[in-house]
């Protein structure tokens, strides 16, 4: 942290990091190993400090996108206000970046995280405006809002093993950031608490389902998203949607996408050219990362959410 000089900003850095990080490390920095040991033979002194480069973007983006919903309220840069978490996001972006600079000999790598991080925030852009209309578009923003950083962890794994087709692996880790969303998506839909994608009206999988006008049973859902009630009226029908949501076919719907792109993942990580002992071990501890939703309940760093 020696590119900061400020005594405050730097203690604030510290403390947010260690409420992030107290229980475990985020499971991009996990899944970024994994892909490490996957395709290399070798160990390498750069995989602890790109692990927690990948911390501490992987926080940054947790702290804006908490910032960009106005949620995770007990959080303590939620606490802190706006002015100061904003800014102790941004320092922890250029420290990332510098540091992996500094601790990487192959400048590939940077363009990857550049290039990803940038498809990334394209898509968190494209969710905060809301104009997703059909699902077509919903997986196209969420392939780059949530995809495009598990393919950047992934994608430096491989890269640091002197994997040179880590194209096939950037194809898989959007299936699975696909998935994890999706997963995440049929979770939320259950949720009505305050800060839930109910009372954000995100339009998540399940949502875009039922708005869409043939499926009569979301007349109620579409009067809501319409503005026709309140969010608070909406809680007084908690019942009658989640009962909507399961016999609509919206929840079957969204349990399909996300088995399609599983699948589609599994398919292309058994075709890697490494051994079935590391296939397994991929497919294995892959898909626990993404039943945990890699490990952020918001976001594939705030981007699952």
């Amino acid at each position: 942290m020696n590119i900061i000089q400020d005594p405050q900003l730097r203690k604030d850095i510290s403390i947010f990091a260690g409420e992030k990080l107290k229980d475990n490390r985020t499971s991009f920095a996990d899944s970024f190993k994994l892909h490490f040991d996957a395709f290399s033979k070798h160990a390498c002194h750069e995989v602890r400090d790109i692990t927690a480069c990948l911390e501490g973007m992987m926080l940054a983006l947790d702290i804006i996108d908490d910032i960009q919903d106005d949620d995770n309220g007990l959080s303590i840069w939620m606490k802190k206000g706006q002015a100061v978490s904003l800014n102790v996001a941004i320092s922890l972006m250029v420290i990332t970046l510098s540091r992996l600079l500094d601790c990487s000999n192959k400048p590939d790598m940077i363009k990857v995280v550049l290039r990803h991080l940038s498809r990334s925030i394209e898509g968190q852009h494209q969710d905060l405006y809301g104009c997703i209309s059909n699902i077509k578009e919903y997986i196209d923003m969420i392939r780059m809002k949530s995809g495009s950083l598990v393919a950047m962890a992934n994608t430096l794994g491989a890269m640091l093993a002197g994997y040179k087709d880590y194209q096939m692996v950037e194809d898989y880790s959007y299936d699975l950031g696909i998935a994890a969303q999706i997963g995440n998506d049929i979770q939320d839909v259950m949720d009505f608490e305050e800060k839930s994608d109910w009372k954000l009206k995100k339009k998540t999988l399940p949502i875009i389902y039922l708005l869409n006008p043939l499926v009569k049973e979301g007349e109620i859902v579409r009067d809501y998203y319409n503005g026709k009630f309140s969010f608070e009226s909406l809680q007084l029908y908690k019942e009658k949607i989640i009962e909507i949501v399961k016999k609509s076919g919206a929840l079957n719907f969204a349990v399909a996408q996300k088995i399609l792109h599983e699948r589609r993942a599994i398919h292309k990580i058994e075709s890697l050219p490494i051994t079935d002992e590391k296939i397994s071990m991929l497919k294995e501890q892959l898909f626990y990362m993404g039943s945990d939703t890699y490990g952020n309940g918001d976001s594939i760093s705030n981007r699952t959410s």
